[in-house]
């Protein structure tokens, strides 16, 4: 037969598991919940986040390894978004990785690489190809990615194409304004013959 001693010792120590039990339910409760990884982008992923940023998606093109989506952030300016490496077709298909790009057609090749020299990001490649000018970067989902992590991708391109293009069109510098010039004061004959004589 167990004493009073040993049961109040045994339901205390029920006690003092039923509490740090309560305790952990309730901090797991209050984490935050984990972000879901994905392992593929989607049409409907690379679109929803175009379209978060700002962008005006034109225009789908499907290929026979991914698609192309041609987003316009305003006239004559526009970014390409590309899934590579797919599985699955048309609006299905799923990329296991991507790659977000600009480009600026130059005067001459010459101008291009120059300015291919002097842009320099870190993780963002630029190239000249021809008079062309082209700023993109590439990531992959392996190992699964989450979608914020993919939302930071497109803002930061969308960011560094606003910088090259400063870079790329720099803004007119405006001419400062012209003072006129002050018109001397007229002189009358009078004067001009006190003038001759005072200078004898």
């Amino acid at each position: 037969m167990q004493s009073k001693t040993s049961c109040v010792s045994a339901v205390m120590r029920a006690a003092v598991i039923a509490v740090g039990a309560l305790a952990t339910v309730t901090a797991c409760a209050s984490d935050p919940p984990i972000a879901r990884l994905m392992t593929s982008v989607s049409v409907k992923d690379a679109r929803d986040l175009l379209t978060e940023a700002g962008a005006d998606v034109r225009k789908i093109d499907f290929g026979p390894d991914g698609f192309t989506i041609t987003a316009e952030l305003s006239p004559e300016r526009h970014v390409w978004f590309q899934g590579m490496n797919c599985k699955g077709a048309d609006q299905a298909l799923a990329c296991t990785e991507f790659k977000i790009s600009a480009s600026w057609q130059l005067d001459t090749p010459a101008h291009a690489e120059a300015l291919a020299k002097k842009l320099d990001y870190n993780y963002t490649s630029v190239s000249a190809d021809g008079a062309n000018l082209d700023l993109w970067r590439m990531d992959f989902t392996y190992g699964g990615i989450t979608r914020e992590h993919l939302r930071r991708t497109v803002l930061e391109l969308l960011e560094l194409r606003r910088q090259a293009e400063s870079v790329v069109w720099p803004p007119a510098i405006e001419p400062a304004p012209v003072k006129p010039k002050q018109k001397s004061a007229a002189v009358t004959p009078a004067a001009h013959l006190t003038r001759l004589l005072d200078s004898w």
